[in-house]
């Protein structure tokens, strides 16, 4: 809180004290969301975008692999269908590289988000409010003087 010394008027009277609060109340309700939140925000979505599209090709993977040892149950025997279950497992495995990278950059965007959203916060230093009464033999008033 800063509190100025009063000024005398011109007709020698003082007016009161300027007090100005530093917390920024007003400013921090309507002012939270800035440039960087907002940022952060579409960051976040894109990690749940990146969290779906991982458990997809992850679900995708198992039914391949699924699928291979449906045609050839037993590995340890010759089997028919053996070219076709390679293929598959094969298909398999890329799947399950691909849904493994979707859920780390969904990871990697989950903790860019929580920085940004975090180091996005408005800057409390710059916000004040300043409430000044005017008192004189002619007129009473209130000024209210902000800095966002």
């Amino acid at each position: 809180m800063h509190i100025e010394v009063p000024k005398l008027d011109e007709h020698g009277g003082s007016t009161p004290p300027v007090v100005t609060t530093g917390t920024g109340e007003a400013a921090r309700s309507s002012g939270w969301l800035t440039t960087r939140r907002k940022l952060a925000i579409g960051v976040a979505g894109a990690s749940v975008i990146s969290v779906v599209v991982g458990g997809v090709l992850g679900e995708s993977a198992n039914g391949k692999h699924d699928d291979a040892f449906r045609l050839c149950p037993e590995p340890s025997k010759p089997c028919g269908q053996a070219p076709e279950a390679r293929a598959l497992i094969k298909a398999a495995q890329g799947r399950a590289l691909d849904a493994n990278v979707a859920f780390g950059v969904a990871a990697a965007a989950a903790i860019t988000a929580g920085v940004l959203w975090f180091t996005g916060a408005p800057d409390t230093e710059a916000m004040q409010l300043s409430v000044v009464p005017s008192v004189s033999p002619s007129e009473t008033g209130l000024a209210v003087m902000g800095r966002f």
